[in-house]
């Protein structure tokens, strides 16, 4: 699936965000990155580079971070609850897995005619 060109990116999200704002300021960055990389996969929220889940090498080449601080921000994102961890070893955005499964679930009533409450309720009004 091809990306969409973008994401609801609120900066009130991230202040809110507890987790985040635990967080050392290398896993901020290195959070915001994947936020984008996880977008660009369009795969459910999943952390995934070409299909397939990336290791830290690859990550840390993508960034343009160390190897040692990408593995510890991956490890922190985890240990602070900032993100999950497929059973495949993927790292999930929650937030993100929510946002692309309510667009799904919206572009899906869009196609059936959208909120047909609301066009029940503009149906009476006409009358």
């Amino acid at each position: 699936m091809k990306a969409l060109p973008w994401y609801a990116n609120y900066p009130a999200h991230w202040r809110a965000d507890i987790g985040y704002q635990s967080a050392t300021p290398l896993t901020k960055l290195f959070w915001r990155d994947a936020v984008d990389l996880i977008w660009e996969a369009q795969a459910d929220g999943r952390l995934l580079i070409n299909g397939r889940v990336p290791t830290a090498a690859m990550l840390a080449s993508v960034m343009g971070a160390s190897l040692e601080a990408v593995e510890a921000a991956m490890r922190e994102v985890i240990e602070i609850g900032l993100a999950d961890q497929d059973p495949d070893g993927a790292i999930v955005s929650r937030r993100m897995r929510r946002d692309m499964q309510k667009r799904a679930c919206d572009q899906a009533n869009g196609r059936r005619g959208g909120n047909p409450d609301l066009i029940l309720s503009l149906i009476h009004i006409s009358q």
